[in-house]
């Protein structure tokens, strides 16, 4: 309404963007947003191209062949409605909705319960599948490292929402780190895993000890990201064979704290979907091969729906040679943007997760960037979105659960107190929160304080600086 008013009653072009416009900074109305322009007649329904083998790039001309030549200036034009009825993407408002009939027996078990099993031995790491499986309905990976900051955020961790009474009873929390460091790392290692029981140790290589080279993008004058893909496929295969029942499986960074009571409530009224990925739900555009950045699995064109990462799909930025430059996807053998969960943490179904795990597809595409071109199409960047087109070639259908608006940056504020439930990406937690991400310098006990209790508690601006 706002945007017909500004648009003085027209219904064209100029009402669309207003209202696309409006739907990206409040988020939450982006959904809704989207449909509203689908029912427009501008859309097209033309089918998107059939997906490439594994690890190939898009023949993108067959893009551009479909859409009709008074049409072609604009892929969203031809493309948009393909995409939104082809993805099935549901925010978290309207999720229990369509889950509305729980039965009377429940795998979710209560804090009661979880209480009641004190004089059971706690679940560890190291405990066998079968006990696994009989008793979680939570798994969480948090990919971790040998490093001194890894060692702090593992201890912050276990001193605040590690403390969550179902921990060690109807949930794990294993933080994931590779074997294969050093002896002397992995003697200490061992003794801290010893310890505590919450340390998995995977044989995959920390991505810095396998890709060495500078990257091409940045002209070869800097080291890449050294993101954990190996370390967090290896995650994934073990979960894969280990557990066959557990019902959820989620992959959380070691900079971010976990919600565990809400992200439980959450999940209670979602567990009829089968097929889901749980977490920040944005679109992009896949490269399998980007060897005009030396990637491998570049993103090209994002958004946070299939519009807007539709529109910069087609768009070039910059020039070529000057830093910066991004060309259009349409140049470089993009597929169409899909849905994928951002990295913070995100939760997948037990059918998603062994799919990632087993499917030889996957294993394929690892192998090769394992492979002899390792250094030349380096896989350091955009795990959560290589996550999100693995799953594209599942023999089912996915489910896409957008959480995002519970999902943020923590950050001290001294309007902390409506800041927190705004759905601003960098916020104070709350007891809303889920997932509270980019705790780098500290705030976990803060995050926890913030997100534990029920009815929550006051936001003391002071305190949380003095705690970050």
């Amino acid at each position: 309404q706002a945007c017909k008013t500004k648009s003085k009653g027209s219904w064209g072009r100029a009402l669309i963007v207003c209202a696309v416009q409006r739907a990206l900074s409040l988020g939450a109305a982006a959904a809704a947003a989207v449909s509203f322009m689908l029912s427009r007649k501008r859309f097209l329904s033309i089918a998107a191209p059939r997906l490439p083998p594994m690890g190939e790039n898009l023949n993108t001309s067959e893009i551009i062949a479909r859409c009709p030549p008074h049409r072609r200036n604009s892929l969203t034009n031809c493309y948009l409605r393909a995409l939104t009825e082809r993805f099935t993407v549901i925010p978290h408002w309207q999720a229990d909705s369509h889950c509305t009939a729980l039965p009377a027996e429940t795998w979710v078990r209560s804090d009661a319960e979880a209480e009641a099993s004190g004089n059971t031995p706690r679940l560890r790491c190291d405990t066998p599948g079968e006990r696994l499986d009989a008793q979680l309905y939570l798994y969480v990976g948090v990919i971790s490292t040998s490093s001194e900051p890894g060692h702090r955020r593992r201890r912050a961790a276990r001193m605040s929402w590690l403390q969550h009474s179902t921990v060690g009873s109807s949930v794990l929390v294993c933080f994931v780190l590779s074997s294969q460091y050093p002896p002397e790392a992995m003697k200490r290692l061992r003794a801290e895993a010893a310890r505590h029981g919450d340390m998995l140790f995977v044989d995959a290589p920390e991505t810095p000890m396998l890709i060495t080279s500078k990257t091409k993008y940045s002209g070869y004058t800097t080291f890449g990201r050294g993101m954990p893909t190996f370390k967090q496929y290896a995650f994934f295969q073990h979960a894969a064979r280990t557990l066959r029942r557990v019902p959820y499986i989620a992959k959380v960074d070691d900079d971010s704290a976990v919600n565990l009571r809400r992200l439980r409530w959450y999940l209670e009224r979602v567990r009829c979907y089968p097929n889901v990925l749980i977490g920040s739900i944005h679109f992009a555009g896949f490269v399998p091969r980007a060897h005009w950045s030396g990637v491998r699995g570049d993103r090209c064109g994002w958004g946070w729906n299939a519009y807007s990462a539709l529109q910069d799909y087609e768009r070039q930025d910059g020039k070529p040679g000057v830093s910066g430059y991004k060309p259009s996807c349409l140049n470089v053998g993009a597929l169409l943007p899909f849905p994928f969960a951002a990295g913070a943490g995100y939760v997948l179904s037990n059918a998603a997760m062994r799919y990632i795990g087993s499917s030889p597809l996957v294993r394929r595409w690892v192998a090769d960037a394992a492979g002899a071109e390792h250094e030349s199409l380096q896989w350091q960047k955009f795990e959560d979105t290589t996550t999100g087109y693995w799953l594209l070639y599942a023999n089912f259908s996915v489910t896409y659960l957008d959480i995002n608006r519970w999902m943020h940056n923590g950050a001290c504020d001294p309007r902390g107190q409506t800041q927190r439930t705004s759905g601003d990406l960098r916020r104070p937690a709350s007891n809303r929160s889920v997932i509270v991400h980019d705790l780098k310098a500290g705030g976990f006990g803060f995050a926890w304080e913030q997100m534990d209790p029920p009815l929550g508690v006051p936001y003391d601006h002071q305190r949380c600086l003095r705690l970050k």
